[in-house]
């Protein structure tokens, strides 16, 4: 077996008595063995932090911790101190380099600035004639990364946001400050929320909003956006790449007039213009109506605005009931037979006879009256379903119901799809 005796710091020098026993159950006395140790000065130096080493931003150069440097059994001799490993560009530095009273205090100096993120440690080596002692201080290089949004999509006189986040790594904390490049795309407002300085705690995100607004000119293309990033005390610093396409787009004017009234089976016009937003818009756009009480049609039925506007007209059908169409028809050939009628008595008393101009005006109104007969026959055949007789009012032609209806112009581009403010269309009753 092995003993190892351990020796408080404080102990007086001197010869020592230790005695060692072992027993052992159930069996004879116990047994024992003694020896002497002799408790001698050590002088000596002795290395130490007061608190852990702060943390140490990406890039810094001068992040800097306190060594303590004390004595053991009343060393007095001078202590050169330095860094032992390499780190960074320049290591480290320690200052003062040398102590020759004690407790005595260095200031140690960490430069990190090709460090990247990470946990590290660097040996401090204090020597002394014969004797020397390395210390190992242990310390994290904190950074933040820059998380979110990478591509944008906007239209001339349009916005678009950008959501980044602000992520400590190994304990980083500290405040940057945040700017915005939208210069590739003249008369871009970007504005950055939350306000600088921003804050980052350690080991936490911060959100930080990119705001952009497009010129109502702003020519389609895409576009580098750059979002500039920099610790307050210089390091560490990063720089986000964000890509903001503007694409085309056109707007619709509201069709006049603003209202109008027709009967069934008229037709009613509207006019609208179409016109690009921006500089220009060059791909075609195609219509459709909501809301109308028949088909709309449109002339032309595309335009491509350009970097002008477009003019277009809509036309609106409606139609009548079979019934108001019988009774049309009858009325007018009603009307045309009884203003036939004086011309014949005219015809009549020219050629003929008293006795014959009697005999025609008598046949005429026979004629007439017949007629008159047929056309109800055929209105009423008509109205139920056909002249056979035998329909039913179900077979009737409807026809646009009276109403107000409000209409919507649809205009379509690919994915690019606006409407206009609506119009209305009162049709009459019969």
């Amino acid at each position: 077996m092995t003993a190892a005796v351990t020796v408080p710091p404080t102990t007086p020098p001197g010869p020592y008595t230790v005695t060692l026993q072992a027993t052992t159950s159930a069996g004879p006395a116990p047994s024992t063995q003694s020896f002497t140790l002799n408790v001698v000065l050590n002088p000596d130096f002795i290395l130490s932090e007061p608190s852990p080493f702060p943390n140490v931003k990406a890039g810094g150069t001068g992040t800097s911790g306190l060594i303590d440097i004390a004595s053991q059994d009343g060393f007095s001799d001078t202590v050169m101190l330095s860094c032992a490993g390499i780190f960074g560009n320049s290591s480290c530095s320690i200052v003062p380099s040398t102590v020759s009273s004690f407790p005595s205090t260095a200031t140690l100096t960490i430069n990190a600035t090709n460090a990247s993120a990470g946990a590290y440690q660097i040996a401090v080596q204090g020597t002394s004639g014969s004797i020397t002692n390395t210390y190992e201080v242990p310390f994290d290089v904190g950074d933040y990364t820059i998380s979110g949004t990478q591509t944008l999509s906007a239209s001339p006189a349009g916005s678009a946001t950008a959501n980044l986040t602000l992520t400590s790594t190994y304990g980083y904390s500290g405040q940057i400050n945040a700017t915005c490049d939208a210069s590739s795309l003249a008369g871009t407002q970007c504005t950055l929320s939350p306000a600088n300085p921003v804050t980052i705690n350690a080991d936490a995100a911060t959100a930080l909003k990119a705001s952009f607004n497009i010129t109502n000119n702003a020519a389609p293309g895409t576009y580098p956006i750059k979002i500039d990033t920099q610790d307050v005390s210089g390091t560490p610093s990063h720089t986000w790449a964000i890509s903001l396409s503007v694409g085309q787009d056109f707007t619709l004017s509201t069709p006049t007039p603003a209202s109008q009234t027709i009967a069934p089976g008229e037709t009613a016009s509207y006019n609208f213009n179409v016109f690009p937003v921006g500089a220009s818009f060059t791909d075609a756009v195609t219509f459709s109506c909501s809301g109308a009480p028949g088909p709309c049609t449109f002339s032309p039925s595309s335009v491509t605005p350009g970097n002008s506007s477009a003019a277009i007209v809509m036309t609106i059908n409606t139609t009548a009931s079979s019934a108001d169409l019988f009774r049309f028809r009858g009325r007018a050939i009603f009307y045309a037979l009884w203003l036939a009628l004086p011309a014949l008595a005219i015809f009549g008393s020219r050629r003929r006879s008293q006795k014959c101009r009697r005999s025609l005006h008598a046949s005429s109104l026979l004629a007439l009256f017949a007629l008159a007969l047929l056309l109800n026959s055929c209105g009423a055949g008509g109205t139920n379903g056909g002249g056979g007789g035998g329909g039913t009012p179900g077979n009737q032609q409807q026809g646009t119901q009276p109403g107000t209806y409000p209409i919507t112009v649809n205009g379509t581009s690919g994915p690019v799809s606006h409407r206009s403010s609506p119009v209305k269309l009162i049709v009459s009753g019969s």
